[in-house]
């Protein structure tokens, strides 16, 4: 998938986490921890493709060199694209909250929170290409594909299907 498309896919996954989260609360609080939660799902959603030098996150200067680095290492949609990194990421992240007190804790879980399900997006849907993941990279190198949509030919189709399923979600949430 492309960048519009991974980013959709991670604003629709921070809306239905976010509903799911604060649906029964909806207070000036849980709203700006909503935001939270969809900025940290759009950064998680193209977070992924830090393993491609040429993708927007990759061509960032500050990240450029770790793109670089990464991409020489294990190349395209390796380990950046398994449910390991994943886990390591969600793993850093965690551990990193309790430098943080307070308001500022409650504040970085919701960005965690929606970065998680952001980063599970761009994943979910590279799964959907011909080209597929490797969800158990390095221990299987085997990429497994659920369907056959084609990237730069079938996000349009994919995009519409994200945001159809997060209005169906919405509704069966907030109904």
């Amino acid at each position: 998938m492309n960048y519009r498309a991974h980013k959709i896919g991670g604003t629709c996954s921070g809306i239905v986490a976010s509903a799911l989260l604060f649906a029964d609360n909806p207070t000036v609080a849980t709203f700006f921890s909503t935001i939270l939660i969809i900025l940290g799902a759009n950064l998680g959603s193209i977070m992924p493709d830090i393993d491609k030098p040429t993708s927007k996150i990759g061509r960032k200067a500050f990240i450029k060199p770790i793109s670089i680095y990464i991409h020489k290492k294990f190349g395209h949609r390796t380990i950046t694209h398994s449910v390991l990194a994943s886990l390591i990421g969600l793993y850093i992240l965690i551990k990193s909250s309790y430098m943080f007190r307070d308001v500022f804790f409650y504040l970085y879980s919701n960005f965690v929170i929606g970065f998680s399900v952001g980063y599970m997006s761009h994943l979910l849907l590279d799964s959907l290409t011909t080209q597929g993941i490797p969800i158990f990279y390095p221990i299987d190198k085997t990429r497994y594909k659920f369907c056959n949509f084609k990237t730069r030919k079938h996000e349009d189709i994919v995009s519409a299907l994200c945001l159809t399923t997060t209005g169906f979600l919405l509704y069966i949430i907030l109904k």
